[in-house]
């Protein structure tokens, strides 16, 4: 009797000829096995033909393709790198399209050739083929434009250019660069218009589950939508050091509904109820604030300090006084005052900001 791994090959073989077999055998043997509940073998073998693509030099490859209901369906299929999954998001929205539904799979690591399904001198990766160990993650969108906006054919090659030039960076270690390309495009694209600021206020419901998988926590998100909601979420949770695994997100009659496989700093899963506690809470002040970013002079530079500030006031408060400092930080014009002075420069974080954070919640106490 054939094993899984082989009845999809077979499946898959089939429809993409001109896809070398040893790629077609690494995609169908490291995919997470729920990503082929999902997709149908046509669907499949569309990704795999973006995977056959895929080469050192060129990290991304994209596509997109309009459907019935004047959506569109966006396929991208990487390299994987931390902080990706945020950045593509990031892009999206700042393009102005609003993220309906999708899901993001990541390969697991390579097993030894000995251990793979049918392994033998025909079937082992040839030495010196690029890339083919490397993991890769497999992101559906499925997108609308925003009101007014037209989502043309040069706007979707711009897209794709601006998300390969996203991965380059990666690619290249560049990470800083690439989070201040995505949070420049993402304030241009949405313009300096002031978001309400009762739409902020919308409680995001975090629940973690740690007996579902057995290498992942499972966190489960409910909030009410918010523009690039998404992608200020899962940029919290990278600036956290947080692994994204695996996602799925829709929308539902006006309410998201997201679900992540993440993993902490070192690889393991979430359990302690402190740490679950810190993420939860500077995870939606890490959201929040991203909406204040249009006052900030540098929007790349100002989220980037605020995680470093809240950090600081996690480590050095405890109890009430942590509470006390996390509760004042909702304050609409704490975060209006904290976007221009954290996106300000280098220098004024460096020289007194960082060095004198405990010293900084007061003077904002007391500014008029």
């Amino acid at each position: 009797m054939m094993s899984g791994v082989e009845v999809r090959l077979g499946q898959i073989r089939s429809r993409c000829p001109d896809v070398d077999e040893e790629i077609v055998r690494d995609f169908v043997s490291r995919m997470d096995s729920e990503y082929f509940e999902r997709f149908e073998p046509l669907e499949v073998a569309r990704h795999v033909e973006l995977a056959g693509r895929l080469e050192l030099r060129h990290p991304c490859q994209v596509s997109i393709e309009p459907e019935r209901d004047d959506g569109f369906e966006i396929v991208i299929v990487a390299y994987d790198y931390f902080s990706e999954f945020a950045g593509i998001c990031g892009l999206l929205s700042a393009f102005r399209l609003d993220i309906r539904e999708g899901c993001s799979y990541t390969f697991t690591d390579p097993a030894p050739a000995s251990s793979r399904p049918g392994a033998g001198p025909s079937s082992r990766p040839r030495l010196g083929r690029p890339g083919l160990a490397r993991k890769k993650i497999v992101d559906i969108f499925r997108v609308r434009a925003l009101s007014g906006e037209a989502f043309t054919r040069d706007r979707q090659l711009l897209l794709v250019a601006e998300l390969q030039t996203m991965v380059a960076l990666l690619d290249e270690q560049r990470l800083p660069e690439a989070r201040r390309l995505v949070n420049r495009r993402l304030v241009e694209g949405l313009g300096r218009s002031r978001i309400p600021f009762t739409s902020l206020l919308h409680p995001i419901r975090i629940h973690f589950d740690n007996a579902t998988s057995t290498t992942d926590t499972v966190m489960d998100i409910r909030s009410i939508d918010a523009p690039a909601f998404l992608y200020t979420f899962v940029n919290a949770l990278a600036l956290r050091g947080i692994y994204i695994h695996q996602a799925q997100f829709e929308q539902r009659n006006g309410e998201l509904r997201d679900r992540f496989w993440i993993r902490g700093r070192h690889g393991a899963k979430i359990e302690d109820p402190r740490h679950q506690h810190e993420l939860q809470a500077t995870a939606a002040l890490i959201q929040r604030f991203a909406h204040f970013l249009p006052w900030a002079p540098d929007p790349a530079k100002a989220i980037e300090h605020f995680d470093c500030f809240l950090d600081r006031i996690l480590e050095e408060t405890e109890g009430a006084d942590s509470e006390r400092a996390l509760a004042f930080l909702r304050d609409k014009k704490t975060m209006t005052l904290l976007a221009r002075l954290l996106g300000a420069s280098d220098f004024l974080w460096e020289e007194f900001l960082r060095r004198n954070h405990t010293d900084l919640l007061p003077m904002l106490e007391e500014y008029p």
